[in-house]
């Protein structure tokens, strides 16, 4: 099992964005997302494995967003003991997609090899993502 723990922020993964060249249109990434991407495979790469698992995998992906500055103390106080979960944007399938491109051909062959997966969304005052891999049994 590999537990992986990435200290930035959990965005979501945004949609192409399309251009029109002449009668043909290209999709491409916005500059935003190549950011976030770049920032989460620096961390990744310090965890890979020496080659791609080749087997049926478990992935459990944990994502810890902010508590908003606005809340009052209360409110604070519950969403740090989970009271409180983040109903909220970025929707779950975009922030499991964003760690699942990210980790596809590094940690696994092709992400057709994932037959579980848990995503998760919390609040915490310390942003970060908290993902683990397992061999599926």
């Amino acid at each position: 099992m590999i537990k992986i723990i990435l200290p930035i922020e959990p965005t979501g993964q945004q949609r192409p964005r399309f251009t029109r060249i002449g009668r043909f249109h290209k999709a491409y990434k916005s500059s935003k997302q190549k950011q976030e991407e770049s920032k989460i495979l620096y961390f990744l790469y310090q965890h890979r494995p020496e080659k791609p698992f080749t087997q049926a995998l478990n992935v459990k992906i944990d994502a810890y967003l902010p508590i908003p500055s606005s809340w009052p103390k209360w409110k604070k106080a519950a969403a740090q003991n989970n009271e409180i979960r983040p109903a909220k944007k970025p929707d779950i399938d975009n922030l499991a997609k964003q760690v699942l491109d990210s980790m596809n051909k590094i940690f696994w062959q092709d992400d057709k090899q994932i037959v579980g997966l848990i995503v998760r969304k919390f609040y915490d005052l310390n942003p970060r993502w908290e993902i683990e891999v397992s061999e599926a049994n």
